[in-house]
């Protein structure tokens, strides 16, 4: 039989506002516990994305990520109206060009 393949699909990398000591934060301790636990990769967003400013924590995320070709960027998106995003199709063009093919939202909070 073959062996089950997991990925992570809901991995926040980064100093969150109200950290839990127990959870994991960097990018090498989430690799550690994939390793440890049998995970083949993740996709991976930013902290500083949903709890402080969309741009600057996907582009942070793309720096902290880079050279990590197990984890896959999704980055954190709100309604372009307020002038904080690109609009849609600049937006979704850019995140084709930096190989980021997941969105997530925070309606609520944004």
């Amino acid at each position: 039989m073959a062996s089950i393949r997991f990925f992570d699909s809901n991995c926040m990398i980064g100093l969150r506002s109200c950290p839990n000591p127990e959870t994991p934060r960097r990018l090498e301790q989430f690799l550690d516990d994939y390793a440890f636990y049998g995970i083949e990769g993740g996709l991976v967003y930013h902290a500083q994305s949903c709890e402080y400013y969309q741009d600057f924590g996907n582009r942070l995320l793309l720096d902290e990520i880079a050279g990590q070709p197990r984890l896959a960027p999704q980055w954190v998106v709100m309604p372009h109206h307020t002038g904080e995003m690109a609009p849609p199709d600049d937006l979704v063009a850019e995140m084709l060009e930096r190989k980021v093919r997941a969105a997530r939202f925070y309606p609520r909070a944004h």
